[in-house]
């Protein structure tokens, strides 16, 4: 029998590292206005107003990791999962 190979390895090698909190505050400072808490503040504005996290990440540039970070450390999050306001 030959060995086994880890399924999470591979997928593990080509995530890349993920951005430290300054770098997540270069990404957002680069995002098209120089103030980095406008752009915060912008984020968070959107997540209250239904944005999802995915959605407001791709409109700055970051990851959906980066975003959670910045929301959670900035807002309330809603919960995960199903909206019955839909």
């Amino acid at each position: 029998m030959g060995t086994r190979r880890d399924p999470h390895r591979a997928r593990d090698a080509r995530r890349p590292p993920p951005l430290p909190p300054t770098d997540i505050t270069a990404k957002l400072e680069s995002a098209g206005s120089p103030d980095p808490q406008r752009n915060a503040r912008d984020a968070v504005r959107l997540y209250e107003q239904g944005w999802s996290i995915r959605r407001v990440a791709e409109e700055f540039g970051v990851s959906y990791g980066a975003m959670r970070r910045l929301l959670m450390n900035n807002t309330e999050l809603r919960s995960r999962g199903w909206n019955e306001n839909r």
